[in-house]
């Protein structure tokens, strides 16, 4: 992100100068992409950088920032305010969010973006549930500002995305293939004066959404700084920076940074873990009658959208069932209270968002972890289950994946990664006459049809973006009988990419 613009130059179409333009770099240059070291960091705390009050009193009343800095937030941030092109390697949940979204909120401020200007800063995500989890924290630091941000990803109509983009986006959130399709059909939307892309959790983007963000490059300013953030260093992580950076000229300021430090891997294959499949009108009652069977024990069950986890917890709690939740559209002061006393307790039940989980540097001990609504690939579910397996401690965590038998190629794929599964019988027979009780709950109460139908369109949107088509196809999946998990009885129209 470019630095401050002196007054004598801020005048509106400063925005749009670029200071690295004085210097030559011949086009015939062919050396290798040099990144500059960066691992020492010069500041540790938020008042030794220069933020504006706006943002400065963002982080105070959201408790997003404490007066200490995160080693990525005090290593990438000085050299994004910089407009250094960086390239950071640290764990999830280290504070890498506000690491890039704190430049990018300074960098509109300062060169004084408005509506009218269009998009200064686009923020790619792999998944719509992550971009949901950033949109919702930067729309909280952007609160005091007078910027505009938007959220444009798979699911969501096209058509109000448009005209939210034309009449004007600052910072933009977005899937990959949606920003691709505004890009190539959005007349009106006006991104000339991009100034930052940054690409959150790169090393989740599989080989054809890359694809797809190098299209995406081609279609954009030239002139503009990069950033890419990623969990793990990997040759594909090597080769997309060394094309987003290569790409300019003109700035050969580039910034590596290194903090990775990876738990000890857990090997898994000693780890006894279990499946169950289930027909979709049962799955509801077959969770209800597993977690009320071990109510004394202490479970965490992950679902793929916050509406989800909002909807799943109403019915617990219909039921009399006590759970506590967490889900990217609560508050971080929230999610963090939260969290804190699932910990503590010695029994219960955590509802929990995969976005939150993917992004949680630790996760509390269990007996139980029921993986409900899939992971779009088995490396996301190796994954989580690595921080379970992890941070157990006098515990000893059972995991259960819960599948229909559209997904039973989903065992397949862990197979062919040397992970083997037992089945589990968890049965929701006996419980059968509570099917139709909760779908006449759900009919005649306004608040929990409305959580009941956005439960099921995220589960749906969501299914449709997950990338292994041969085990999530919504073609194979029966929609009354998917609306049935969701107590639905007539469900409601979805669209689908």
């Amino acid at each position: 992100m470019k630095r401050p613009l002196t007054p004598s130059r801020s005048k509106p179409d400063a925005a749009e100068e670029n200071p690295a333009k004085k210097r030559s770099r011949s086009d015939s240059e062919t050396e290798a992409l040099l990144l500059e070291k960066h691992n020492k960091s010069k500041v540790e705390v938020f008042s030794d950088l220069v933020l504006s009050p706006q943002t400065l009193k963002a982080l105070h009343e959201n408790h997003m920032g404490s007066l200490s800095m995160t080693q990525i937030q005090s290593s990438a941030i000085p050299p994004l305010l910089e407009g250094k092109d960086v390239m950071a390697v640290a764990r999830t949940s280290t504070g890498d969010t506000l690491a890039f979204l704190i430049p990018a909120v300074e960098m509109l401020c300062k060169q004084h973006f408005s509506p009218k200007n269009g998009t200064g800063i686009i923020i790619l995500c792999p998944t719509g549930e992550l971009a949901i989890k950033v949109h919702t924290d930067a729309k909280a630091l952007l609160k005091y500002h007078t910027l505009t941000s938007g959220l444009v990803m798979n699911g969501n109509g096209r058509r109000r995305e448009a005209e939210s983009l034309v009449k004007g986006v600052n910072l933009l959130v977005s899937t990959p293939s949606r920003l691709l399709f505004h890009l190539k059909n959005t007349k009106g939307f006006l991104y000339k004066n991009l100034k930052c892309v940054i690409i959150h959790e790169a090393d989740q983007i599989g080989i054809d959404l890359r694809k797809e963000i190098k299209h995406i490059f081609e279609l954009l300013p030239k002139k503009r700084q990069n950033a890419l953030f990623c969990g793990t260093p990997s040759k594909e992580m090597d080769e997309l920076a060394l094309f987003l950076f290569k790409k300019k000229k003109g700035n050969e300021h580039h910034v590596l940074i290194t903090l990775s430090a990876e738990k000890p891997k857990v090997n898994l294959r000693m780890v006894k873990q279990r499946y169950c499949i289930i027909p979709s009108k049962r799955r509801l009652i077959s969770l209800c009658a597993f977690l009320k069977r071990n109510l004394s024990k202490k479970s965490l069950v992950v679902f793929s959208s916050s509406n989800s986890v909002q909807f799943h917890s109403e019915i617990l709690t219909y039921l009399q069932i006590d759970c506590l939740r967490i889900h990217s559209k609560m508050t971080q002061q929230k999610q963090t209270s939260t969290f804190i006393d699932f910990c503590k307790a010695d029994k219960g039940i955590l509802l929990c968002a995969s976005a939150v989980i993917a992004c949680a540097s630790h996760l509390p001990a269990v007996d139980w972890f029921l993986q409900y609504e899939l992971p779009g690939n088995p490396k996301d579910y190796i994954y989580t289950l690595n921080q379970v397996v992890a941070s157990q401690n006098d515990r000893k965590a059972h995991p259960i994946l819960f599948l229909m038998q559209e997904e039973s190629k989903f065992l397949q794929l862990l197979g062919d990664m040397g992970i083997t599964l037992e089945e589990y019988q968890c049965d929701g027979m006996k419980l059968l006459d509570l099917s139709s009780r909760l779908e006449k709950a759900v009919g005649e109460n306004y608040y929990l049809n409305q959580l009941a139908r956005d439960a099921y369109r995220s589960y749906l949107s969501a299914y449709s973006c997950k990338l292994s088509k041969d085990v999530f196809n919504t073609q194979n999946l029966n929609f009354q009988s998917v609306a049935a998990s969701f107590c639905i009885s007539c469900p409601p129209k979805v669209e689908l990419s």
